[in-house]
């Protein structure tokens, strides 16, 4: 795939950090308000062992989960968007709700019994990152909605992510 030239290469304007089960994810957000996470940032959030894109790529290609995906789905996984980070490096990048999109999969696999024993971790860890995500949500909401988000810490959420992902860890 080609990288967009300059002109119309998304920026970043924030970057930041997200622990996801003792992982620190880069995050941004573009110019446009799109989330996002760096292509590597995707298999690092599943829990694989190689913490590159392409392992992100083999993964859910592969036959266990792919069955999973849907077409529109599978198209924004083929075709991650190029961006320019805040460090100013060209990087390549996915929506941030493509990982949710990709737990759901993964979760939805393990209920059919898809998956084979060597990818459980990858099932309880995209479980975890749904169940947190779906917690801090409900957070989040009703901060806004009491106008919390106003006194609470700039990392309130952040943390309550953390915190609900190595809860969900010591149960396993």
């Amino acid at each position: 795939k080609e990288i967009a030239s300059d002109e119309t290469l998304s920026i970043a304007t924030h970057q930041g950090s997200i622990h996801i089960g003792g992982l620190a994810l880069d995050c941004y957000v573009l110019q446009d308000g799109t989330r996002a996470f760096h292509k590597r940032g995707m298999a690092k959030a599943l829990g694989l062992k190689s913490a590159g894109g392409n392992a992100f790529l083999k993964t859910v290609q592969g036959k266990s989960v792919a069955t999973q995906i849907d077409e529109e789905l599978a198209d924004r996984i083929d075709n991650p968007f190029y961006f320019r980070a805040i460090n100013g490096d060209v990087a390549h990048g996915y929506d941030a709700e493509v990982l949710v999109d990709v737990c759901k999969a993964v979760k939805r696999a393990a209920d059919q019994g898809k998956l084979s024993p060597a990818q459980e971790p990858l099932a309880l860890q995209a479980n975890a990152i749904l169940n947190a995500f779906a917690k801090v949500g409900v957070a989040a909401v009703i901060d806004e909605a009491t106008g919390f988000q106003e006194v609470r810490g700039p990392d309130a959420l952040r943390m309550l992510v953390e915190q609900y992902i190595e809860k969900e860890k010591r149960e396993w």
